[in-house]
């Protein structure tokens, strides 16, 4: 993992894995979709924890609230873009780099066999 400034960051690639990093404080973790150039280039990003797959915010409230009160599963949509309104020019980004990424996958893997019970039925 490395510390980058806003320049090199949005020099990065689609499909970089990021969080934004503020003095030793790591945030959410995303994948960098795309920079949206103009007078303030932007960033768009994917988020990985905490999209509902809805189509919009009345019924991710609505499917958030059964879940609250009846416990009903939902799903998440790891696809959604959504565009950042970067603004401040110091803010720093903690970058995955390749090794990182191939460990959470490796530990989601083992996860996903614990707590899951192996391969999913079809």
């Amino acid at each position: 993992m490395r510390i980058v400034n806003r320049q090199t960051f949005l020099d990065m690639p689609e499909g970089t894995v990021f969080a934004k990093y503020d003095s030793c404080i790591m945030r959410e973790l995303m994948v960098k979709s795309d920079s949206i150039p103009g007078e303030l280039v932007d960033l768009r990003y994917m988020r990985l924890t905490d999209t509902v797959d809805c189509s919009g915010p009345s019924e991710c409230n609505d499917i958030l609230a059964a879940a609250e009160d009846e416990g009903a599963a939902f799903s998440l949509h790891f696809n959604t873009s959504y565009p950042d309104g970067m603004s401040d020019a110091d803010q720093l980004f903690a970058v995955w780099e390749r090794d990182d990424v191939e460990g959470l996958i490796a530990r989601l893997q083992m996860a996903l066999t614990d707590g899951y019970g192996g391969a999913k039925e079809s």
